[in-house]
């Protein structure tokens, strides 16, 4: 009774949905107090690695934890889940709605996903041809496409389920991509170094993490 439960799965609309409908399903019968209490997290830290030899104690540390609490959550299981992970290492917390948990990892995490396997690809496309190109990926490449050694298989899980959004953030990159190719074709060097220093500029305020109570 009142046991609370997380999870630490980079998708949440799709299973608050599931989750609640179970849950309701089977404690339909239970007082409130009786039932346990369940809040989805997401501490946005890791690697591409995977399996116990790749565990590090110090995995959260520094990072931003989302919670992505349902309807009618108990204030008490909220501090609760709050103070598991600052014990654990995140120094940030940030509650997020099912729908805005989504929107906002689709293009902070999983579009950036996409991006690095396609880089990887076209790589792999560019070897068939010559491959040099392979010799000559330096510390941009591998840094850049890090992300595409993830498990294919959990990956198509995450972007199965965060379709919607992944699609609208896959059509804003092809919009970005497009407006560079046009400053190229124009030859317009002012627009081009717009584009690079607009991008350099945030990039740089990034490297100070925002505080987040």
């Amino acid at each position: 009774p009142g046991c609370l439960v997380t999870d630490v799965g980079s998708t949440k609309a799709e299973l608050l949905r599931q989750i609640t409908r179970t849950m309701d399903s089977y404690f339909e019968h239970k007082k409130p107090a009786k039932r346990p209490v369940f809040i989805g997290s997401h501490p946005m830290a890791g690697s591409e690695k995977a399996g116990v030899a790749a565990a590090t104690g110090d995995l959260y540390a520094n990072s931003l934890c989302l919670l992505v609490p349902p309807s009618r959550t108990p204030p008490n299981s909220l501090r609760r889940l709050r103070a598991f992970w600052r014990a654990v290492g995140c120094d940030r917390v940030l509650e997020v709605s099912p729908r805005e948990h989504d929107e906002l990892t689709a293009v902070a995490s999983h579009l950036p996903h996409l991006t690095a396997v396609c880089l990887v690809n076209l790589l792999g496309d560019a070897a068939e041809k010559d491959r040099r190109v392979l010799d000559i990926c330096a510390t941009g490449f591998r840094d850049t496409t890090r992300i595409a050694a993830g498990l294919p298989g959990m990956w198509v899980d995450i972007l199965s389920s965060n379709r919607e959004a992944v699609c609208r953030g896959i059509g804003q990159l092809q919009a970005k991509l497009n407006r560079v190719k046009q400053q190229l074709q124009k030859k317009s060097r002012p627009g081009l170094r717009r584009e690079l220093e607009s991008a350099r500029a945030l990039r740089l305020r990034m490297e100070k993490p925002r505080r987040v109570k």
